[in-house]
């Protein structure tokens, strides 16, 4: 059963890497920096986070996700963009006859992004900031006990040209993608025709595919992770709560008028690690298999 099971979850990968290859993006977690370069735009996204079972057979980890993001550019060629995201994760986390972990899995991350766009030696150049707060729901009701371990500093340095039918982008950015901060190297193109748009840039693969007027495909590859100053109940103990994982995702997006936008989402989650202390002190450090999500995908503008 255990070799069907892995050759399911093999099947549905696959399927998710090969549509992303004539697929686009929607919207899971794309690097803030990304998502500064777009327009104008307003976007709620809701993501049921199926049950992951944990290989260690310690329990399992499930949940939802919520993600809000704003974003005023005042062009796309040059200026400025401002933009405001939040993110909510509720995660459900058992382990029978284990000491519980120390966070009850309410966890929330909040950024202010802004990003500057010049012109620069046939190409363009940007640099990108966003102070960001990741922290358990306690912290949140209570700011006072919020220290330099709850905030987050994400920013990237970005150079782009067009060459031989396509946009070349080099630079390095700097975030908790991959589970804690982390710089990054950020390489690859941008290539699209009246039909299909492509950005292949490490660490991320996004593709848009426009069926019509009205539909677009979407879809996105890249790392999932996160981390998190969790507090106790009590607040008297705190320590990192980090999550790895990678994501595949797809959506289906309709655009009513000039602006509003309703698309359903599909996807998973695999390498996935998680690291917490529990409320007895220990260090937990479970991985948990692959495991699918659907959601659904608000939008109002032009991301």
């Amino acid at each position: 059963m255990a070799a069907v099971t892995l050759r399911i979850e093999t099947l549905l990968r696959t399927a998710l890497l090969l549509t992303l290859a004539v697929a686009g993006p929607a919207w899971s977690r794309p690097a803030f920096y990304w998502r500064t370069d777009s327009g104008t735009f307003v976007a709620i996204d809701y993501l049921d986070l199926r049950q992951s079972t944990l290989r260690s057979g310690d329990g399992e980890i499930g949940g939802t996700r919520s993600l809000i993001a704003a974003q005023y550019a005042s062009g796309h060629d040059s200026g400025a963009a401002l933009g405001v995201g939040h993110e909510y994760n509720a995660l459900d986390i058992a382990q029978p006859g284990l000491p519980q972990p120390q966070a009850n899995g309410d966890l929330h991350t909040l950024h202010l992004a802004s990003q500057w766009r010049t012109k620069l030696a046939g190409g363009d150049f940007r640099v990108a900031a966003a102070p960001a707060v990741s922290v358990s729901s306690n912290a949140l009701k209570n700011p006072d006990v919020l220290n330099s371990d709850s905030l987050q500093l994400w920013g990237a340095a970005l150079y782009s040209r067009p060459a031989g039918g396509v946009r070349w982008t080099v630079g390095a950015a700097r975030d908790f993608r991959f589970g804690e901060g982390r710089l990054y190297p950020v390489a690859g193109i941008e290539w699209q025709n009246d039909t299909v748009w492509l950005r292949a840039t490490y660490p991320d693969v996004q593709l848009a595919w426009r069926l019509s007027d009205r539909w677009v495909l979407k879809g996105e590859l890249g790392p999932d992770g996160n981390a998190w100053q969790a507090f106790r109940r009590d607040l008297r103990r705190e320590d990192t709560f980090h999550r790895e994982a990678w994501g595949a995702q797809l959506g289906l997006v309709h655009r009513f008028g000039k602006g509003l936008q309703i698309g359903f989402l599909a996807g998973l989650h695999w390498d996935q690690r998680w690291q917490y202390r529990l409320q007895d002190g220990s260090l937990a450090s479970p991985r948990g298999d692959s495991s699918a999500f659907l959601g659904v995908h608000l939008g109002w503008g032009d991301p």
